[in-house]
């Protein structure tokens, strides 16, 4: 339990100098822009991310698909996908499923 309340400490540390807005979300531009600092970049890797596919980490933390992540889904997603890439990988397929069944009454019609 201490270490995921430090993990969590660590991932809202993150986020909050992430934020460059201060607006309690993060856009997919002030996550990328952040990713491109070298300093940053191996601080999220210490996090346990795999940063390989960074825009579709970011869109597996947008749970709301809203366009911005939320200090709580960044938390909620981190915690979820820290691992090695297997993990990432399969919740691109969990991801890619549930907007395909989104998608299928459209489909039908």
């Amino acid at each position: 339990a201490a270490q995921l309340e430090s993990y969590i400490h660590r991932i809202r540390g993150f986020f909050k100098q992430a934020d460059v807005q201060q607006s309690g979300t993060l856009s997919w531009d002030e996550f990328k822009s952040t990713l491109e600092k070298p300093k940053v970049r191996s601080y999220f890797e210490a996090l346990d991310l795999d940063l390989s596919q960074a825009h579709v980490l970011f869109d597996l933390l947008d749970t709301d698909q809203s366009g911005s992540v939320t200090v709580e889904e960044f938390i909620e997603g981190c915690v979820r996908l820290r691992g090695h890439a297997r993990s990432i990988d399969v919740n691109k397929i969990v991801y890619m499923c549930e907007r395909m069944f989104d998608r299928l009454p459209n489909m039908l019609e």
